[in-house]
């Protein structure tokens, strides 16, 4: 995927995303790649982007927002319909105390992927 990236923009992979993805983002600090080799100097694609976590936090609201960021479209709209939508279960109880007591009250809940999906941290 990367040698398609680099043949297709004349970019290296970290310069096309740095202008196309990371500068329009206003990432607080630079990523970094592993690299095949240093004679090469070409990132290992399937390594994904060593960052801060503010910046993996921003990633996330980009892909929340189908592609968008501060109301400006950075990602193409495609591709967010079939991603797996979290299903929550939130349930809350109340209890009061009858002999003049406090009122109680608890709550829980619980967020999971759908059967057949899996979370995965790789861009």
């Amino acid at each position: 995927m990367g040698m398609i990236l680099e043949r297709a923009t004349s970019q290296q992979v970290a310069e096309f995303l740095e202008s196309r993805l990371w500068q329009p983002l206003g990432a607080e600090a630079d990523a970094s790649w592993s690299l095949d080799s240093e004679a090469s100097g070409f990132e290992k694609i399937k390594s994904g982007i060593n960052a801060r976590a503010i910046d993996f936090a921003k990633l996330g609201s980009l892909y929340l927002h189908e592609g968008e960021w501060n109301g400006r479209r950075i990602l193409p709209a495609t591709g967010y319909a079939n991603r797996p939508q979290l299903a929550t279960n939130t349930t809350r109880r109340r209890r009061t105390d009858t002999g003049g007591g406090p009122t109680v009250t608890t709550s829980s809940a619980t967020t999971s992927l759908p059967v057949g999906t899996r979370a995965s941290s790789s861009w």
